[in-house]
């Protein structure tokens, strides 16, 4: 890389890691709120986001908007996986789980059945019937926000990123969300608005 091509990748890592953060307080902000509709997709833009923040240094931007990266989470969680050589394979199944989401994107594409989301926070939600006593059919989507900060805490770890770099100058909404009930990656540091 030349030393511009390095200057670049510099400022992009920085983008792609400061957009993540705020998808990052967005979606943990909509998971504590309940925003089911919403949730998943903030949270599986955060995690492109940190991904591609990594993987920019060495990929051109041209390249990860395109197939087979895009908002590919499994195939840029695998590439990131072989750049990083850290052991990251038990967070195989959160990634999996956050790239269902990117099948429910448009209201449009949940009209037949409708998905079954559920938001937990480190235990097992079953809610296998439904109001009536019956089996519920419609697609089902899980958001674990604790297994999701422990898979951020880990990214962040491999990639070098600072989050409470990124946080600085952020509002104190932002950073409620970010550290409220959040001890993989603040340590749960009480914030007050």
């Amino acid at each position: 890389m030349s030393v511009i091509d390095r200057q670049e990748g510099i400022r992009l890592k920085y983008l792609f890691a400061a957009t993540a953060i705020e998808y990052y307080a967005s979606g943990r902000f909509a998971c504590l709120a309940g925003l089911l509709n919403v949730a998943g997709n903030l949270c599986h833009h955060m995690v492109e986001m940190m991904l591609k923040s990594h993987l920019v240094e060495k990929h051109a931007l041209q390249e990860l908007s395109k197939h087979p990266f895009g908002h590919n989470l499994p195939h840029l969680w695998q590439t990131f996986k072989a750049e990083v050589a850290a052991d990251l394979d038990r967070y195989d199944e959160i990634i999996n789980k956050l790239h269902k989401f990117d099948e429910i994107r448009y209201p449009d594409t949940t009209t037949q059945q409708g998905p079954h989301i559920v938001i937990s926070f480190g235990t097992s939600s079953s809610c296998a019937t439904d109001g009536n006593g019956q089996p519920r059919t419609e697609p089902r989507y899980e958001l674990d926000l604790n297994a999701i900060d422990a898979l951020v805490a880990a990214i962040m770890k491999a990639a070098s990123i600072n989050a409470e770099a990124y946080m600085q100058g952020s509002s104190t909404d932002a950073r409620l969300y970010l550290y409220k009930h959040n001890a993989a990656i603040f340590n749960s540091r009480e914030v007050t608005p």
